[in-house]
């Protein structure tokens, strides 16, 4: 039975799955998110199958919690494997956003593996040291919406009023809020719900009519980092909510 403050793990665990799926359906990595092929030479169609299937069994797995454990730290030494994959692309192009949103998952899968293990001291500073590793995560969206803000705005609905540059701006500004309210734990994990509720309708606007115009492994795989972000936030609110981390935050 799900507790309340365990709702984003089997979000993230059904996020797991549509990565397998999509890796197992293309033959590939998830578009550009997962640029393992910088980290050496391999057969890529293969490794990428095998890479799928890893994510399908642990996406599974963590929908029950008696195997979330270890499925939750598969899950972020895979999504741990494609930040690696962004560390080249990072130092030679400025693309830091693509490596903190492979650290945002690897870091909500560590966070999520915790709170299955909490009251444990050990498991309540992880998900301590989780939440702000997040938070800077967050950050970095955030401003990468105000650096990047052409860039962002022209995937900003038209029809949207305000204008595509003020909501660049205004989602980049709800990421930074977020980001350190969580930081500083206050209110952090309204914080974080509210962060999910805008990049769903971000997916909504934005990655669903994309898939619905043209359906390939970038637009399958958009839809599915995107949701697996809002997961993965949704994950550090409830690690953030539990009664087992409020009470090691008093202490």
């Amino acid at each position: 039975m799900l507790h309340r403050h365990d709702l984003g793990r089997p979000m993230f665990a059904l996020s797991g799955i549509l990565l397998g799926c999509i890796g197992l359906w293309w033959r590939d990595f998830a578009g550009v998110w997962q640029p393992l092929d910088n980290l050496g030479d391999f057969n890529r169609p293969l490794v990428a199958m095998l890479y799928a299937i890893v994510f399908l069994a642990a996406g599974a797995a963590s929908v029950w919690r008696a195997s979330a454990g270890f499925a939750l730290l598969v899950l972020a030494l895979l999504h741990l494997l494609a930040a690696l994959g962004w560390i080249p692309r990072a130092i030679g192009h400025n693309a830091w956003t693509g490596l903190f949103e492979m650290l945002s998952l690897t870091i909500a899968g560590v966070v999520g593996f915790a709170s299955l293990n909490q009251p444990r001291s050990w498991a309540s500073r992880t998900v301590q040291i989780g939440r702000v590793l997040f938070a800077i995560c967050l950050l970095v969206f955030g401003i990468s919406h105000f650096f990047f803000s052409a860039e962002t705005a022209q995937m900003v609905p038209g029809w949207l009023p305000g204008g595509q540059l003020f909501w660049a701006y205004a989602t980049g500004a709800v990421y930074i809020l977020a980001g350190v309210a969580i930081a500083v734990d206050y209110r952090g994990a309204l914080a974080a719900y509210v962060t999910v509720a805008m990049i769903i309708l971000i997916q909504v606007m934005v990655w669903l009519p994309m898939l619905i115009a043209k359906q390939e492994n970038f637009t399958w795989s958009g839809n599915a980092i995107t949701f697996a972000i809002a997961a993965a936030t949704w994950v550090v609110g409830d690690a953030i909510a539990a009664p087992a981390n409020s009470g090691a935050m008093k202490t």
